[in-house]
C-alpha cells in the first residue's frame, strides 16, 4: 500500500509508520512554519534530539539514516551532517525532505508486468536487474524483462510533514541534535569566514526574464542571498549592503547597473 501511495504522489497523506492521516495541505504548511520559526529561535537539546532520532517507535530517523556507524542506510549517512548544512537548511531538509533529494537517494517506481508497483532506491542493476531498497530496508531484485514501467520519483521516501507529529520543543531538539553532527573540529557552515563576503561577478549574471536591455535586472542566486541575508555579522547588513551592493532585499531583484 505505502508503495502505491508514493507512486502516485501521496506520501503527504499517510504517515507511512502508524498508518494515520497528515495534516490537509494548507494545515501542514502553516504547522510547517510554526515548527521552522521555534527551531529558528529555541536552541533545542541535543542530548534529547538524539533520543528521538534513535527511537524506533517514533520517528524512527535511526531506521533510514546512518550516525557514526549505527543505524540504517535507506538514507544520506548524517554523521557529519551538522557541517554540511547550516541551521535553516537542516530544518527545511527535516520538514520538507522532498524539496531538495541527495543525489544517488532519489526513489524509483515500477510497475510489473504481474501488476505490483515497487518502490524505493536503485542499489544495483545490471543489464537484466535492478535491485531495489524500500523505505522498510528490503532489498528486492526485480528482473527487467518483467518492469513494464519505469519512472523516477520527484518525492522522497520521507514523507514530508512527518516530524509534525513532535511538539515544538521536540523538533527544536531534533534539529539541535542534527547540527551537533560534525567531525571534530569543524565548526557550523560560514562560522569560519571573517570580514565582510565580496561575491564574485559570475554570481550576478543570471538575469530575469522580464528585464529590458535599457534597466538591466539582476536575479540574485538564492542560495548566495540567503547566505548573506542570515548572517548580518558577516556581510555587515541584513539588507545586503557589502555583499550585493545596490540590492536591497535577498527575496527579490533589484536594479544594479549594467553589466561591467
Amino acid at each position: 500500500m505505502t508503495a502505491c501511495l508514493i507512486a502516485l504522489g501521496l506520501t503527504c497523506a499517510i504517515d507511512p509508520l502508524t498508518g494515520s492521516a497528515l495534516l490537509s495541505d494548507e494545515r501542514a504548511a502553516m504547522a510547517i512554519e510554526d515548527y521552522a520559526r521555534s527551531a529558528r529561535n529555541d536552541a533545542g537539546d541535543p542530548a534529547r534530539g538524539q533520543a528521538l532520532f534513535a527511537d524506533l517507535k517514533r520517528l524512527a530517523c535511526a531506521r533510514c539514516h546512518r550516525v557514526r556507524g549505527q543505524g540504517g542506510e535507506i538514507g544520506p549517512d548524517l554523521s557529519d551532517i551538522g557541517g554540511k548544512y547550516d541551521r535553516d537548511q537542516l530544518i527545511e531538509a527535516v520538514l520538507e525532505p522532498s524539496r531538495q533529494i541527495v543525489e544517488g537517494y532519489r526513489p524509483t517506481a515500477l510497475a510489473t508486468s504481474e501488476g505490483r508497483v515497487l518502490t524505493g532506491i536503485v542499489r544495483a542493476e545490471t543489464p537484466g536487474e535492478l535491485t531495489l531498497v524500500d523505505m522498510n530496508g528490503q532489498r528486492q531484485a526485480v528482473r527487467k524483462q518483467d518492469v513494464v514501467e519505469r519512472k523516477t520519483m520527484d518525492t522522497s521516501l520521507m514523507p514530508d510533514g512527518i516530524s509534525l507529529s513532535l511538539s515544538l520543543k521536540e523538533f527544536s531538539d531534533l534539529i539541535a541534535y542534527l547540527a551537533s553532527l560534525r567531525s571534530a573540529g569543524q565548526g557550523t557552515p560560514g562560522s569560519g569566514v571573517v570580514g565582510p563576503v565580496r561575491c564574485p561577478k559570475a554570481s550576478r549574471a543570471l538575469r530575469s526574464p522580464l528585464e529590458s536591455p535599457a534597466r538591466p535586472r539582476w536575479k540574485l542566486p538564492q542560495t548566495a542571498a540567503s547566505w548573506c541575508a542570515s548572517r548580518p555579522e558577516v556581510c555587515g547588513s541584513s539588507k545586503m549592503g557589502p555583499c550585493f551592493p545596490g540590492h536591497s532585499s535577498a527575496s527579490r531583484s533589484t536594479a544594479s547597473g549594467r553589466e561591467a
